[in-house]
């Protein structure tokens, strides 16, 4: 609040000085306003400096590489595919035809709710956070089959579009997922 007061009081000085004025009016209160600014933040940048963790990191349950995820870069469903690069592409003629990217968010807790990430692209693996702690889901579009281990493997089950509140309760066990594929579109 007491910056935003520094800032609306220097716009003032500004929009309403004389052009006339000479510099060294408007540099003294400019000064004497950049020096308590740096004082006033000065032990916050000290304080990151010595606690990196104070940074922005990004969140564990995001399906990130960062977090461990493997994401399959040989997806492809229909006309969709997984592209690393749109640099070199040929050309492709519009379709008339809609084409929905398949969806899905998945849950950590049954009942949609604790942590959750939203995706359309198909994983190896979901990371070490989501690696058997999906509990429930919501598939937006797309028919997905979800594998009891990373890479496609193990037993499978496969979901088409529908809120599922307690995921694989009646088809199979709970928080066991690894790895997950779009293999439809809806």
């Amino acid at each position: 609040m007491l910056m935003l007061m520094l800032m609306l009081m220097l716009m003032f000085m500004l929009m309403f000085m004389p052009y006339s004025c000479s510099a060294s009016l408007l540099l003294g209160p400019c000064s004497l306003l950049l020096t308590f600014c740096s004082l006033l933040f000065a032990p916050c940048f000290a304080e990151i400096k010595k606690n990196p963790s104070l940074m922005k990191r990004l969140p564990k349950n995001e399906l990130s590489p960062n977090n461990g995820c493997v994401i399959d870069t040989k997806w492809k469903l229909g006309p969709l595919g997984y592209h690393p690069s749109a640099a070199g592409k040929v050309e492709v003629e519009p379709s008339t035809e809609i084409i929905r990217l398949p969806e899905l968010v998945i849950y950590d807790h049954i009942g949609f709710s604790g942590a959750y990430a939203r995706t359309n692209l198909s994983f190896y693996y979901i990371g070490d956070f989501w690696n058997d702690r999906i509990s429930c889901l919501i598939v937006v579009s797309g028919i997905w089959r979800f594998y009891r281990d990373e890479y496609y493997k193990g037993p499978s089950w496969d979901l088409g579009p529908g809120y599922y509140e307690s995921f694989f309760t009646e088809k199979g066990p709970d928080d066991v997922v690894s790895s997950f594929q779009a293999i439809a579109l809806t």
